[in-house]
């Protein structure tokens, strides 16, 4: 099982114009870390997913989770995690 940390509902928003497309962009970003298996956990910024009308939902709040089965794909053959589409589940306490 991945395991999921969230330590803060800090968000850290950003927009532009993509150089490429010329398109306008969001970005909303939640500190998170992975403890998978390693001395310490790896940081990483996770991409907060949006719901049906294109609006940012609010933070995680602060605890542990696992990544859905929404959140797997393949990717060339290969089992990949989509980033973009990464949505966590609550780990209950135990």
């Amino acid at each position: 099982m991945l395991k999921i940390e969230i330590a803060s509902t800090d968000v850290k928003r950003s927009e532009g114009v993509g150089m490429k497309s010329g398109k306008p962009y969001k970005m909303a970003m939640q500190e998170a870390f992975l403890h998978g298996g390693h001395k310490y956990p790896e940081r990483f910024e996770l991409s907060l997913p949006k719901d049906d009308k294109g609006e940012f939902l609010p933070p995680y709040p602060v605890g542990f989770y696992e990544p859905t089965s929404a959140s797997y794909e393949v990717r060339d053959n290969r089992l990949a995690i989509n980033g973009y589409e990464l949505k966590l589940v609550k780990i209950d306490a135990k």
